[in-house]
């Protein structure tokens, strides 16, 4: 799943997930890039691409009737603006990959009244 984030400069950000569609209770996050024109503003668009991220895997994994789904993702352990912007959004670090990455997760409770009946 693309999004795309704009202003009224243009691209302001982008993220890329992977709703699996055989376990959609486990769910990739790929990418969540800011453009550099809004860096250095208190992770203001990190934080929100990141939200608009999550809440759109929950509307379409929600026609599922799952209760939750994890979502998890790989970040350059020298990335200390990810690791804030997860910890913000209550991500939490769950392991090494070893490949020099860590490995961040949550668990997204979908409200029954999201969930199909």
């Amino acid at each position: 799943m693309l999004l795309i984030g704009e202003d009224a400069a243009g691209i302001a950000a982008v993220s890329l997930s992977w709703v699996p569609p055989n376990d959609p209770s486990v769910v990739k996050l790929l990418t969540i890039a800011i453009a550099d024109r809004c860096r250095g503003k208190g992770g203001e668009y990190a934080d929100e691409a990141l939200q608009i991220t999550l809440d759109t895997i929950a509307e379409r994994v929600s026609e599922n009737d799952l209760e939750s789904f994890l979502a998890f993702g790989l970040i350059d352990r020298r990335n200390q603006a990810s690791k804030r912007m997860c910890e913000r959004a209550g991500l939490v670090h769950i392991g090494d990959d070893p490949s020099g990455y860590e490995e961040w997760a949550i668990l997204v409770d979908l409200p029954a009244a999201r969930r199909s009946s």
